[in-house]
């Protein structure tokens, strides 16, 4: 069994309104044309960097555009992702990057203080996602192949990876899709943390169906406590 169908319904809405807004975020705003035009681009530099199908990249991304841009263009590779939330303490993230050992981490440079002690490949997201000759094609793979892998909270023990499947997915969209029905322009607010995978709903719900992916800005939790 192969599946593809959450790409081909996105670029399917790229085809048929390449202007209508995908994407509103702290990170900027783009059309459908110019997301994937930046995902194209994204996905091509990570298979410079050796990522294709089963490759495993970390994510250590403040919610927003950059994060939505690489998580469409690991998909389109075939690869799995570890989100890594910036708000979550430096001795959690590097414990999760040690258990995961992706191939590469991709970050945004304000992050890079709270993996100093990671000693893997990281890759800088670039802030402007110029066009690229375009050598990674779409990917496709199986229902069971790894999309990504979330970690529990650890409030019994050590946190667990827990792989997710990209037939998983699809089942899960292919749900929301048919009870939410989104209407084209919709929007949805992405407002999960990339570690908690409602935030993939929050993203490819309504980019399979010509709506709006919305994000707020992502904030550091205060270890303070109010009494």
């Amino acid at each position: 069994m192969t599946t593809t169908s959450l790409y081909a319904c996105f670029q399917e809405r790229v085809r048929m309104h390449p202007e209508r807004t995908a994407i509103i975020a702290p990170d900027g705003t783009r059309s459908y044309a110019e997301l994937d035009a930046e995902v194209a681009s994204l996905a091509t530099l990570l298979a410079e960097h050796g990522i294709g199908r089963g490759g495993r990249v970390g994510l250590l991304l403040s919610r927003g555009r950059g994060a939505v841009t690489a998580m469409l263009a690991l998909y389109r590779l075939g690869a799995c992702f570890v989100p890594l939330d910036p708000s979550f303490p430096a001795a959690r993230l590097n414990a999760m990057l040690s258990d995961s050992d992706p191939a590469l981490v991709l970050i945004q440079e304000e992050h890079r203080e709270l993996i100093r002690e990671y000693r893997g490949a990281v890759l800088p997201l670039p802030e402007v996602l110029e066009a690229r000759q375009q050598t990674a094609g779409v990917a496709t793979v199986a229902a069971h192949d790894p999309m990504y892998i979330i970690y529990t909270s650890g409030t019994t023990g050590k946190p667990k990876g827990i792989v997710q499947t990209f037939g998983m997915l699809e089942h899960l969209i292919a749900w929301q899709n048919r009870d939410s029905q989104i209407e084209a322009g919709g929007r949805v607010l992405q407002n999960a943390s990339l570690c908690f995978d409602v935030c993939l709903q929050e993203v490819f719900a309504p980019l399979t169906q010509g709506g709006v992916a919305s994000s707020v800005a992502t904030k550091r939790r205060s270890t303070r406590i109010s009494c």
